[in-house]
């Protein structure tokens, strides 16, 4: 059973704003401060909607950002404190260091809002943004989300029927891979044609919603516009390169920046929780 998620209840808008407003703060402001709710926001969420599988995305997204990190240091010499010099005569300095540690942890704080993204954003949710817009959108993001796990399955199942029959080898597998490529574009083929029998396209048709944008949501969209806006306003901003600045936290700002990474994460603790043990 899935775990019940406080922040699923509101209009897939409000949460698609959400995340374009914390994923562009950590991007563009990489303050210690800044990145460290960033990235305690992004795990606390991710932990709460998954559980222990979180740790996988939080190992590859470590991973990743120790990469940027390396690269930064490697390729940016840029920085007035030398630490030491490569073999090529080239310094190794340590706001070259401190730049590729932001640019990591911003990079790490980007993948772990998208693992949040993916699970929150359900295909029913996508095409509900993009139906009315962009019917022709929504019929491929459909497809496209079907074709997926449909290929996937049909090639199992017709890799174990030759293995089955024929054994093992390169050839037969290409030959597999052949045979399913063709039935599951066929099968596209034949859902487009069925769609543009039922009216795809056609003007002033309507477009059905589960989705209905209430009241709760008019006023999580504008707590949410209003913390987005203090938080890139008034949070602390840094400089690295040539020397490191960075400006006094102000609580304003620091309390917005805060309290946007954290919501998600407060509104199931709060909230969540409590329906969550009326559902068992």
């Amino acid at each position: 059973m899935k775990r019940y998620d406080e922040f699923e209840i509101y209009h897939p808008i409000v949460n698609l704003i959400y995340f374009a407003s914390v994923i562009v703060l950590c991007m563009v402001n990489l303050h210690p401060y800044v990145q460290f709710m960033g990235l305690a926001g992004s795990f606390s969420y991710l932990l709460y909607l998954r559980g222990r599988s979180a740790f996988k995305p939080l190992l590859f997204s470590f991973i990743t950002a120790m990469g940027a990190a390396a690269f930064n240091i490697l390729f940016n010499h840029r920085g007035a404190t030398i630490l030491a010099y490569f073999r090529n005569g080239n310094p190794l300095t340590l706001e070259s260091v401190t730049h590729g540690l932001a640019l990591g942890s911003s990079l790490a704080c980007i993948l772990l809002w998208f693992a949040c993204f993916n699970v929150v954003f359900t295909s029913d949710r996508l095409i509900c943004l993009t139906g009315r817009i962009s019917p022709t959108l929504s019929v491929l993001i459909t497809i496209t989300l079907r074709f997926v796990p449909l290929y996937l399955s049909r090639l199992r199942r017709a890799a174990t029927d030759r293995r089955l029959f024929y054994g093992r080898g390169l050839r037969r597998g290409l030959k597999t891979i052949e045979t399913v490529s063709a039935q599951v574009l066929e099968s596209a083929i034949e859902t487009a044609d069925v769609m543009r029998g039922r009216g795809l396209g056609l003007k002033g048709r309507t477009a059905f919603s589960p989705f209905k944008f209430r009241l709760r949501d008019v006023i999580a969209f504008a707590f949410i516009a209003l913390l987005a806006a203090l938080a890139f306003l008034l949070a602390p901003k840094a400089e690295y390169l040539p020397v490191y600045t960075s400006e006094n936290i102000e609580p304003t700002g620091a309390f917005a920046a805060a309290l946007l990474a954290l919501l998600p994460t407060g509104l199931n603790l709060i909230y969540g929780e409590i329906k969550w043990r009326h559902l068992k």
